[in-house]
């Protein structure tokens, strides 16, 4: 399993690329495409992400660390919010895209000290520590990653968002 969601990790990863482009090219296939399914889409990302996790540490048994919870507090809430717009047409473009870069901060930061720089993480040994990898795939995805990307492609597909 954690070979296939890493493997999402890495489309979503080509994703990000193509719809960035798409954003400061002015393609307007992929604009046109995107302006009324850009809050559906960040909420199925938002759920994927919320899932993975859920399956992590209810269902594989990594203990999240401090770091991922609040990489959780930021993402769940988020799941509501896309869900709820996606349904009543809210425009939540400003807001989502804040979360998303607080979220992506943090899992930047947690990944940037598992790979670089353990001592820059805040976590005591006592609790679930938020250095240990557990697991590296495809030889740079890990638990960080996967969340990070998560956070960019929501907050990308909501630079798509138009006010209706």
């Amino acid at each position: 399993m954690t070979i296939f969601i890493s493997s999402l990790t890495i489309i979503a990863q080509i994703f990000i690329i193509i719809l960035i482009w798409g954003f400061f090219a002015g393609e307007r296939n992929i604009s046109g495409f995107l302006e009324k399914r850009a809050v559906f889409f960040a909420f199925l990302v938002s759920l994927g992400a919320i899932l993975g996790s859920l399956y992590y540490s209810d269902i594989v048994g990594f203990t999240p660390c401090s770091l991922c919870w609040y990489q959780r507090y930021i993402m769940f809430p988020m799941v509501l919010i896309l869900g709820i717009a996606a349904w009543k047409k809210y425009y939540i473009k400003n807001i989502i895209i804040a979360l998303s870069a607080v979220g992506g901060a943090i899992s930047l930061y947690q990944y940037y000290g598992q790979t670089f720089n353990n001592s820059v993480l805040p976590c005591a040994a006592a609790e679930a520590s938020c250095a240990k990898l557990f697991f590296i795939e495809f030889g740079y995805i890990t638990i960080p990653m996967m969340a990070l990307t998560a956070f960019v492609l929501i907050g990308v597909l909501m630079l798509f968002q138009k006010k209706v």
